[in-house]
């Protein structure tokens, strides 16, 4: 059974928690609301887009990188996503990394 590294973590803009699926064997977070059929769209989140921002920003603060459920939620406080399919990383120190088609933004 596939461990969900982000489990938890990823909030939707209408106030529902995302939950991890497989999509042609790659892990995706899609909201629950949406899942469950009240009301909200589908945005699929992969995981290998937040690995790699969550990668980025490890690097650019001179962060050991680890992949683990355990380490994530050490520093990450949530992950909001947008209406746009955007997401926000809101880590445990204040710093906040957007990300939306229009490239990253650090906050």
């Amino acid at each position: 059974m596939y461990q969900y590294l982000y489990s938890k973590i990823i909030k939707c803009y209408c106030g529902s928690s995302y939950r991890g699926q497989l999509h042609k064997t790659k892990p995706v977070y899609i909201c629950l609301n949406y899942s469950t059929g009240k009301g909200c769209n589908r945005r699929a989140i992969k995981e290998e887009d937040i690995n790699l921002f969550f990668r980025r920003y490890c690097d650019n603060h001179n962060i050991k990188f680890e992949l683990s459920r355990n380490y994530i939620k050490e520093l990450i406080e949530e992950i909001i996503v947008d209406k746009t399919g955007g997401f926000e990383i809101h880590y445990r120190n204040g710093d906040i990394q957007w990300y939306k088609d229009n490239g990253i933004k650090y906050v």
